[in-house]
């Protein structure tokens, strides 16, 4: 018999049978207090959060996505937004950022 062989089980009634009813199931121990406010996080923590928002609603495109979003506020002449968007995007990517600003730079 393989050490990699696990058998089925034997037992004509199903595991969900022996689970605690469910009034009497505990709290989670990780139960904790909601989150701290938003200003309570530092900046850098900030556009990590937002990063990683952006990353969980593009995926892989994230980056390229911030750094569009970067171009378009560029151009619109809003710098703070600018900004906002090219941490996010060198959150994701570090060389796709640089490359932009030198781009924006350029524009200048």
């Amino acid at each position: 018999m393989s050490i990699r062989f696990a058998a089925a089980h034997s037992r004509p009634i199903s595991d969900v049978v022996f689970a605690p009813v469910a009034g009497s199931v505990p709290r989670p121990a990780n139960d904790h207090d909601p989150l701290p406010p938003r200003n309570w996080f530092s900046p850098r923590e900030r556009v990590l959060r937002e990063a990683l928002r952006h990353f969980a609603s593009y995926g892989m495109a994230a980056a390229a996505c911030a750094r569009d979003n970067a171009r378009a506020a560029y151009l619109r002449g809003e710098t703070a937004n600018c900004t906002r968007w090219l941490e996010i995007c060198r959150t994701l990517d570090r060389r796709m950022a640089e490359a932009a600003n030198v781009e924006f730079a350029g524009e200048a």
